[in-house]
């Protein structure tokens, strides 16, 4: 069996066609225009002779023969903006014509489904489809609307601009090359425009294409690995064998970027010229930023060592980053949150306004900080204006003390110079914004624009990219919400590219796998290639299926998925030269693992390894044949600790010198955590504090319940102090997360039930939207929307929750609401924290804040209740295992405090299933027994110093990065060792039970 593959006849042909016909007007047509000129631009330099002949598409054929027309009767071409924006005035034309009440059965109108209903409908319009042809529905409607609205604007998209083309003819004698197999993949309006070209004086002339494996039989000499672009016509190149082929495994895509420039920066006598590279990409989207990052390790401008064939994505310059920011700004109301954030980033250049020599940014975020929370323009106006006011006022009264340059006067007066230039730039970037539309908010991201003094190529042509787009978007007339409008614009800035550039002399070159080996460069790398990006996800049209795209005769979106695994081979078929073929060895963003595809498969196979190589071949060779992806000589930046963090699992393949301080800690500790010992990376610290020896150690139920559930987890919250980052995600239709919907919960039921004590006539759904509303004041909510839904869910809350409370009201009497102990609150009834023992006769300091506190109607004894708004957790006889011992420790407390006995208690869950449900715990001796129990291995435990990691559902831990990969091994060790006595049996059993 020898591997290889057949030439790809392409050029090859190409050259053929066009030496036949010499003088003839010529188009050679491909899927798209940059591929076509590609082509033609890679047989003029194999040829090194002059190519006569005019790459284009189908869609610039059209808009070529349509162009005159148009402009003859003042029409012109749709943007894509516009053409999108048509398309929403359609979908809300027909909504506000339903009667009321009843909705557009298309689902909600966001930004994405307005672009997924903007590509149906181009779908559409190029197969011919008429809106007759789709029968009844939203879909029709929406569609019907759009043709009229189409009539009335005075332009043309792009099916109408092929429509117009078909009046149009080519020079008589023209030829039309067409790229192998591109007729059969035309459809409607596309083949009806090449076959009137065709009837009206042109010729139809096909490139050779041949079927492309990679694997088969050839009897004679060894064939090449892979096949180069045929140019046998070259003599030099007809006797040079095919490519060789490589792959390597990183940890990481930045890993693999870092090992490509490695590979060319090597010394000099070896060195790979830059202008004999390309670089394939099938994930542009991850890795044309890396290239762009790493390149700017070696050049002051990274474009000076790269050029890139699609260009670069706008969002990662400052520019495209500080209008993202400002936009979200303006969709949240001018909340000061997020301004300060966008203060805080740097990209705002505020030296624009404030002049160099004033307040850099961080001092204005620093002003607006001190200011405190607000949101909308006229609350946002009047406390930025009562700042100044009252800065003036400290400068002027400290303007005769002390002697020149004293610090309080010094200091007054730059609180008063900062406080005037954060009003001055408030004012600045909110000019014409109280009233938020298309234009007044492109206005306001054009002034924002005009802040920049570009400092790179890149920033200065990002710069006028957006301007250009945003000159587009204050075209949009839809009505609508501020936040859809903010989401727009936001969609639209991040689809800006910018620095497109043709293969140039002295550059490496980054292209897309489609347009791969068409320079014919000697070397090329094809980074990205596992299974997650090649051959990827299938996604449907969400207005139109498959089936029904058949039936229409439209291109499927299945065989646009299958095309890609068509397009990865073909592009391997023309390369030339030594192929280089990687994968990354996981995601560090997802903490996950990458497996090679099928294509690296293949490369393997053809590289070196066995022709029936598999998956498990690979992994076998992981463990030394992978080249290093780090400079030998390179120190470690700080992105290689944290991907070396992540995957230091897999550090046999890593070369590492083990005098870095910092990775051979970390290596230590795994070391430690794959050891027999119990240790202190597996969560034993030495002997700590003994909850029921220090009665200045206080717990709350809370931390209790943390300790019982997963020591480790307490060991890094509450011992080491560590905090996760919160989210700074902004999303127009999210509120609050899940702990600010329990507080907001919290807060209405203790309302509701206090209302209820005192005698008044309440209306739980009603008292539930007050408190919300009240809620609201303090933390705004991203959309009005976003209130909507969250107000759903708490009436649906406060409806099960007054359920409850009725039910419980026939035999219980509630005395005590939110009842504080041990607390620090100004003029609380019981400051001072409760005893409560942990059995032996020992006990622990307590405090914490109970629910609800009942009596009985008839008879003696109390209860206590704690409000859940998660999901129902059982308790069962041993009270979750100990996460769920409030109901234990409150009792405790009230008898403690109130001299009531506790006979009853438990949970009172409000989960969104719409049915009241009650929790009752074991508080008779028994359960008591339990409960004291499990408190005494807490105490024991803790004061040993052992926070091991448990079994239990590790799902919404903020630690669990840190803690999974060891949580098994330690959990063996706890279970075969006697660490702290009686806390070693409880927790064995407790690892039995969970």
């Amino acid at each position: 069996m020898a591997a290889g593959i057949k030439m790809n006849k392409v050029l090859e042909s190409l050259d053929a066609v066009l030496a036949e016909y010499p003088w003839q007007a010529k188009y050679v047509v491909f899927p798209s225009p940059r591929q076509a000129d590609t082509a033609l631009r890679a047989l003029a330099r194999m040829t090194r002779g002059w190519v006569n002949a005019h790459g284009t598409s189908v869609s610039r054929l059209a808009l070529m023969l349509a162009e005159p027309a148009l402009s003859s009767k003042g029409c012109t071409a749709l943007s894509p903006v516009m053409f999108e924006d048509l398309v929403e005035r359609a979908w809300t034309s027909i909504d506000d014509r339903k009667e009321k009440g009843v909705a557009l059965s298309l689902g909600p109108r966001t930004p994405g489904a307005v672009s997924a209903l903007a590509r149906t409908i181009t779908d559409l319009r190029i197969g011919g489809v008429t809106p007759g042809d789709l029968g009844k529905g939203a879909l029709r409607d929406v569609y019907d609307e759009y043709m009229r609205l189409l009539a009335e604007s005075r332009a043309a998209d792009r099916a109408l601009v092929f429509e117009t083309a078909l009046k149009g003819s080519l020079t008589r004698g023209t030829k039309l090359v067409l790229a192998g197999g591109l007729y059969d993949t035309l459809t409607g309006l596309e083949r009806g425009l090449v076959d009137h070209l065709l009837k009206h004086g042109s010729e139809r002339l096909d490139l050779d294409r041949e079927k492309i494996s990679l694997a088969g039989e050839e009897p004679g000499p060894p064939a090449p690995r892979l096949a180069w672009i045929g140019a046998a016509h070259i003599a030099d190149a007809a006797k040079r064998a095919g490519p060789e082929v490589e792959v390597f495994e990183a940890a990481s895509p930045f890993c693999e970027v870092r090992e490509i420039f490695r590979r060319l920066l090597k010394p000099e006598r070896s060195r790979t010229p830059f202008e004999d590279v390309e670089v394939a990409l099938m994930d542009e989207e991850t890795y044309v930023p890396l290239v762009y990052e790493v390149g700017g390790q070696f050049a002051k401008d990274p474009l000076d060592l790269v050029s890139f064939e699609h260009g670069i994505h706008a969002r990662h310059t400052r520019p495209a980053r500080c209008l993202r920011k400002f936009v979200e700004w303006v969709g949240s109301d001018f909340d000061a949150a997020v301004l300060h954030s966008l203060l805080s980033s740097g990209d705002l250049p505020v030296e624009a306004i404030a002049g160099d020599g004033g307040p850099f940014a961080y001092r204005l975020a620093r002003v607006l900080r001190n200011i405190g929370a607000f949101r909308g323009l006229s609350q946002g106006r009047e406390r930025i204006a009562r700042e100044v006011e009252a800065a003036a006022q400290e400068a002027a009264g400290t303007a005769g003390a002390g002697a020149e340059g004293d610090p309080p006067r010094a200091g007054a007066r730059s609180r008063s110079d900062n406080a005037q230039a954060l009003a001055t730039l408030f004012a600045r970037l909110t000019s014409g914004l109280d009233s938020v539309s298309a234009a007044t908010l492109g206005r306001a991201c054009l002034q924002v624009l005009s802040l920049f003094r570009p400092v790179s190529n890149l920033e200065g042509a990002a710069v006028r990219a957006l301007r250009s787009e945003i000159e587009a978007l204050c075209e949009i007339e839809t009505k609508t919400e501020a936040a859809a409008l903010v989401a727009r614009f936001a969609d639209a800035m991040d689809s800006v590219r910018v620095s497109q550039s043709h293969p140039s002399p002295g550059r490496i070159h980054v292209t897309n796998l489609a347009s791969a080996g068409l320079d014919a460069r000697p070397l090329t790398f094809v980074p990205g290639m596992d299974d997650g990006r090649y051959p990827g996800t299938f996604l449907q049209d969400p207005f139109m299926r498959d089936h029904l795209r058949k039936r229409l005769n439209l291109r499927t979106r299945r065989s646009a998925f299958d095309e890609r695994g068509i397009e990865a081979r073909a592009a391997l078929a023309r390369l030339r030269g030594c192929v280089v073929v990687s994968w990354p060895g996981g995601d560090p963003a997802a903490g996950a693992e990458c497996f090679p595809s099928r294509v690296a498969l293949d490369c393997y196979r053809l590289g070196g390894g066995a022709p029936d190589a598999s998956y498990s071949d690979i992994g076998t060779a992981r463990g030394g044949a992978w080249p290093s992806y780090l400079p030998e000589s390179a120190a470690l930046s700080p992105a290689d600790e944290v991907v070396l963090g992540v995957f230091a699992e897999s550090r046999k393949r890593i070369r590492l010198a083990r005098g870095e301080p910092r990775i051979a800690r970390g290596l230590d500790a795994l070391a430690a955590r794959a050891g027999a010992g119990f240790t202190e990376f597996d969560g034993d610290i030495g002997p700590y504090r003994d909850p029921c020896a220090d009665p200045d150690y206080v717990l709350s139920a809370s931390r209790i319940q943390t300790l019982a559930r997963c020591p480790m987890r307490y060991l890094f919250g509450n011992v080491l102090g560590i905090r996760p980052e919160g989210d700074l995600e902004f999303s127009p239709l999210e509120w609050l997360d899940q702990l600010g919907h329990g507080e907001l919960l919290h807060m209405a039921f203790q309302r509701y039930g206090a209302e209820v004590i005192a005698g008044k006539t309440s209306d739980a759904k009603k008292t539930g939207r007050r408190v919300a509303r009240e809620y609201a004041e303090r933390h705004p909510p991203p959309s009005q929307m976003a209130f909507e839904i969250e107000m759903a869910r708490v009436d649906e809350a406060m409806d099960v929750f007054a359920r409850t409370w009725a039910r419980l009201s026939k035999e219980w009497k509630p005395v005590e609401l939110e009842m504080e102990f041990g607390m620090s609150t100004r003029g609380a009834r019981f400051p001072v924290p409760v005893k409560v023992p942990a059995g032996g006769g020992r006990f622990l300091m307590l405090r914490g804040r109970i629910d609800r506190v009942d009596v009985r109607r008839e008879g003696r004894g109390a209860a206590v209740w704690d409000y859940k708004t998660g999901a129902f957790r059982d308790p069962g006889k041993n009270f979750g295992a100990g996460s769920l011992l409030q109901p234990f420790l409150y009792a405790c407390a009230v008898e403690a405090l109130l001299g009531q006995g506790v006979s009853a208690g438990g949970f009172l869950y409000t989960g969104r299933d719409g049915q009241p449900v009650e929790a009752e715990v074991d508080l008779g001796p028994e359960g008591r027994k339990v409960a004291e129990e499990i408190l005494s291995c807490v105490c024991a435990t803790t004061a040993a110093g052992h926070f091991p990691p448990t079994g239990g559902d590790c799902t919404y831990c903020d630690y669990k990065a840190a803690c999974v990969p060891g949580r098994s091994a330690a959990i063996e060790k706890v279970r075969g060792s006697a660490f702290s006595g009686m806390g070693a049996m409880i927790f064995g059993k407790k690892f039995d039970e969970t």
